[in-house]
């Protein structure tokens, strides 16, 4: 179960808000759902509330491992494809992103040396967009996406603090195991749980597609707008801070979120074999976390964490590496970007995946966001017809595995640029119909 609750401060001059763990009152009984789904991102956060809208009656689950919904990360973009999904999907998580997201209306280069090298208005250009493609373009920050689709959940819909362990084939359904936690029984079983999936590796096992290594660490972190110069970074700009004899070396996007708030964007270039050794620090950090607490492997990621990200920019001016050097350590994401293919294989019997747990692509195209949410809307669309059923996977698999190929085969031939109005055409004017009831009605279950 999860709770709202304010946390009465700021962190560095940002509003922080949480929503924190309940104990479970026991831990003895099988839990029932409908569909139980792994993973309490947006992905996850959608498909719920897709399938809520496909079937009003079932009861959806979503499982997140983390204990506490806090505000890390950075930001994501929704362009007009991603915001028609999320309106397909929930009016009011839609409103929410349409009134507390911003678009930044300028573009500005700043050079490593402290100077304006290139400061263009692109009102304008998002103006022509949204009256071709129909939608805003709209920033905000994860944890806002995140915190508004959980918003519109129902009660007891979204249980935090379970890991998921692995599920067992019934005749009916999925027994899903949970570390610490009862098992839940339900008719399907969705992993939206990221690059990582642990409900991916449970159901294809050495049927997954293998990814593949960019050559990048990403870091993703918010800083306040005070502190950083208002002569070079606006409240109403997207800042590309670089070195132009070297770009994409020691720079940094920061991307205006209004309210005081810029979301950072590095992507550094990193050896493989340096690569593997933040893996194992991860994977260190993880199972230490989920021992019970922030242990020394814990502790030492978060300093190497850091010691990296602060290497990477120590050309960068230093206005720039003081904002981040005072950054809280938990509050910077640290994630090797990779690729992996759509394949042909997204699920088996009862079990799916959507999001990054299904297709992974470099955020280049500011397309991972968006293609969680038509994933999560496709999912619903899916189940309105066949109901809670396997075959209600299968048709959601097969219907986006075309535009996911489509997607990724570009990316991969424009790695480095944006995309082209050709692309665009394809990816914004794509059109998503409302997620509703078709007179199938759900069998209500037993509550948690």
């Amino acid at each position: 179960r999860y709770q709202k609750q304010a946390s009465g401060g700021l962190h560095r001059g940002i509003p922080v808000k949480s929503y924190v763990e309940e104990q479970p009152a026991s831990m003895q009984s099988v839990r029932v759902a409908d569909v139980a789904i792994v993973g309490g991102g947006p992905a996850g956060l959608a498909s719920a509330l897709s399938l809520k809208a496909a079937m009003p009656s079932a009861k959806c689950i979503v499982f997140e491992k983390a204990s506490a919904l806090r505000e890390v990360g950075s930001s994501v973009a929704l362009f007009a494809n991603a915001m028609k999904a999320l309106k397909a999907i929930n009016t009011q998580a839609y409103q929410s992103v349409v009134k507390g997201g911003f678009c930044p209306n300028r573009r500005r280069q700043v050079s490593l040396a402290g100077a304006i090298v290139a400061d263009v208005d692109s009102s304008g250009q998002y103006k022509e967009w949204q009256d071709k493609y129909g939608e805003p373009s709209m920033q905000v920050s994860w944890y806002d996406l995140q915190r508004w689709l959980a918003d519109e959940l129902p009660a007891d819909s979204l249980q935090l603090g379970h890991g998921f362990e692995g599920y067992e084939e019934e005749e009916e359904g999925v027994l899903v195991h949970f570390r610490n936690k009862p098992p839940v029984r339900a008719k399907l079983l969705v992993g939206a749980d990221g690059n990582q999936s642990a409900v991916r590796t449970a159901c294809l096992g050495s049927a997954v597609q293998p990814t593949e290594y960019t050559g990048r660490l990403l870091y993703r972190t918010l800083l306040p707008l005070s502190a950083l110069p208002s002569d070079l970074v606006s409240a109403d700009a997207v800042t590309s801070l670089f070195d132009p004899a070297s770009p994409g070396v020691g720079g940094a996007l920061m991307v205006s979120l209004g309210k005081n708030r810029i979301a950072i964007h590095m992507a550094v270039p990193s050896a493989p074999d340096q690569i593997q050794a933040v893996r194992q620090q991860q994977l260190a950090a993880a199972q230490a976390r989920e021992a019970g607490g922030a242990g020394p492997q814990h502790q030492d990621y978060q300093r190497y964490k850091m010691e990296r990200m602060l290497a990477a920019v120590h050309t960068a001016p230093s206005w720039f590496r003081d904002a981040l050097a005072a950054v809280d350590p938990l509050l910077v994401n640290e994630h090797i970007e990779y690729r992996r293919a759509a394949g042909d294989e997204w699920g088996r019997g009862r079990v799916t995946l959507v999001g990054d747990a299904a297709h992974l692509t470099p955020p280049v195209h500011a397309q991972g966001t968006a293609m969680a949410l038509e994933d999560a809307a496709a999912l619903g669309h899916a189940v309105a017809e066949l109901g809670i059923t396997p075959d209600a996977l299968r048709r959601y698999e097969v219907s986006r595995m075309p535009r996911i190929r489509q997607m990724q085969d570009y990316e991969r031939a424009h790695p480095s640029q944006y995309m082209d109005a050709a692309q665009r055409d394809v990816v914004f004017g794509v059109q998503v119909e409302p997620v509703r009831a078709r007179g199938l009605q759900g069998v209500p279950v037993t509550a948690v």
